[in-house]
Order: structure tokens, then C-alpha cells, then sequence
């Protein structure tokens, strides 16, 4: 599951910065994010899904502007997204996918920004 985070981590990031629709760096949150690197696998999948949280909600904010995405940029969003929300959760033990499914939709929540702008 390690290579596939990272995989999944070095996506999000591009998708945030060089390969931004928006001509610029979406969020400076999502580097921060991505840095965090716990032991936990858990925790280490809940940072990019707060991390993934943050690209949406500034992707959205972007489209609401008028600034659509490519194809490219659209495809790849969605599977990293498919990556990190159910993929990668499949390889975890049992409990550890129970403690993922209890804690992501909060992950997402807070990187969307409706709470707290810290990371977890």
C-alpha cells in the first residue's frame, strides 16, 4: 500500500501545482498535508484524503470562476480520487478499514474547509 499512497500523494500534489488548470498553485495545504507521513497506515491515508479534500474545494471554486479543467487534469482527479476513497482503503486489515470508513468523511470535510483549516 506504500507505493500506491506515495503514487497517490505525488498525483494530488501535481494536480495542485504543476499540473493546476488554474495557472497557479491551488492551495498551499495540500504540500503541507502531503509531508505528514505517519506510522499509522490509517492516519497516513486519512492526510491524503484531507489533502484530496483540499484540491476539490478549490477545483470547485475555480469552476464557479469560470476556469474549467481538462480532460487530463479531470481524469486524473477522479482517479486519484477512486484511489484513495476506495482502493487503497481495500487493503487495509479489517479494523483498520472500519477506523478509515468512521474517519474519512470528516478528512474530507476539513480539507474541504468546512472545518478546521489544520491538518488532522
Amino acid at each position: 500500500m506504500r507505493k500506491e499512497l506515495h503514487q497517490a500523494k505525488l498525483t494530488l500534489s501535481r494536480l495542485n501545482d504543476l499540473w493546476s488548470f488554474t495557472g497557479k498553485e491551488m492551495t498551499y495545504k495540500v504540500p503541507l498535508l502531503l509531508r505528514l507521513d505517519p506510522d499509522d497506515p490509517v492516519e497516513a491515508l486519512l492526510c491524503v484524503v484531507t489533502a484530496y479534500g483540499c484540491v476539490a474545494a478549490h477545483a470547485g471554486l475555480a469552476i464557479e470562476d469560470g476556469i474549467k479543467p481538462d480532460e487530463t487534469w479531470d481524469r486524473l482527479f477522479k482517479q486519484v480520487g477512486q484511489a484513495v476513497m476506495f482502493d487503497l482503503p481495500s487493503s487495509l486489515k479489517y479494523f483498520q478499514k472500519k477506523e478509515f470508513e468512521k474517519k474519512s468523511a470528516r478528512a474530507f470535510t476539513i480539507g474541504w474547509g468546512e472545518d478546521s483549516p489544520s491538518p488532522p
